[in-house]
């Protein structure tokens, strides 16, 4: 019974919000990409990732907010069906921002194997993961546009 509830309640967090990980999954595919991931509660304050760090986790934000850091300077935040940690494990790189959280969070979290299963096996979550880095490129763009105008 811990289980099914457990599966149950990372299927309703995958699933929510259109701009969510999954929001365009098949139904079955969200309840066996429940199985790759656990959903993890944090408090304000808690440090989600560290820059310069390795990555040993990615997270999709359920619910609440984190702040995004690069060399101190917050640059941005992360709310609701947002991605962070994934490009470390992307790549094996460090961490390229610390997050930390602003409000209470619901997080997804994948390992690194199963953040890959969940890429390679689901076209549509990859496809959405790089739909979030391609707008997190575009930002940066601007930013150094603007710096430099």
């Amino acid at each position: 019974l811990h289980h099914r509830c457990r599966e149950h309640e990372l299927c309703c967090t995958l699933s929510a919000g259109e701009a969510g990980l999954l929001a365009d999954v098949r139904d079955r595919d969200v309840n066996e990409i429940a199985r790759l991931c656990d959903v993890v509660h944090v408090d304000p304050g808690m440090r989600l990732s560290k820059q310069d760090t390795l990555g040993h986790e990615c997270f999709v934000t359920a619910a609440g907010t984190a702040s995004v850091a690069v060399n101190g300077d917050v640059i941005a935040t992360v709310g609701s069906g947002d991605v962070a940690g994934e490009v470390s494990l992307l790549d094996h790189g460090p961490r390229t921002a610390t997050v930390v959280a602003t409000t209470p969070m619901t997080l997804v979290v994948f390992a690194p194997r199963e953040f890959r299963t969940a890429m390679a096996t689901y076209p549509r979550v990859a496809r959405r993961v790089a739909i979030g880095l391609g707008a997190r490129l575009r930002h940066a763009d601007a930013r150094i546009t603007e710096v430099h105008r």
